[in-house]
């Protein structure tokens, strides 16, 4: 058997047969680049709470508007599934596929 499939293992590093050290600037980079990488998951984590809320927000905007839409067509007595639309001038205007503009 070689040592590659049979590694000796010390108690000192346990994990396989020491082959040497990285250099000093090595070590260091690694553990800049892992703060970065540390800092980037921190900063992506901030930015899906962010987009949670932006999300909520959108939703309650949303949501007002429908109850806006829902309140309008009964006063309207427009019946369920029927088409209409509420131009930008404020008309509403049963049919059509989409309101212009």
């Amino acid at each position: 058997m070689s040592d590659q499939e049979n590694p000796e293992t010390t108690p000192e590093n346990g994990a396989g047969k020491l082959l040497g050290s990285l250099e000093d600037h090595e070590v260091q980079m690694i553990t800049e680049l892992r703060v970065a990488l540390n800092n980037i998951a921190m900063e992506v984590g901030q930015l899906e709470i962010r987009k949670a809320r932006v999300l909520g927000s959108f939703q309650e905007v949303e949501g007002r508007i429908q109850e806006i839409l829902s309140n309008a067509s009964k006063r309207f007595n427009i019946p369920p599934g029927q088409t209409w639309h509420a131009m930008p001038n404020g008309e509403v205007r049963l049919g059509g596929s989409s309101p212009p503009g």
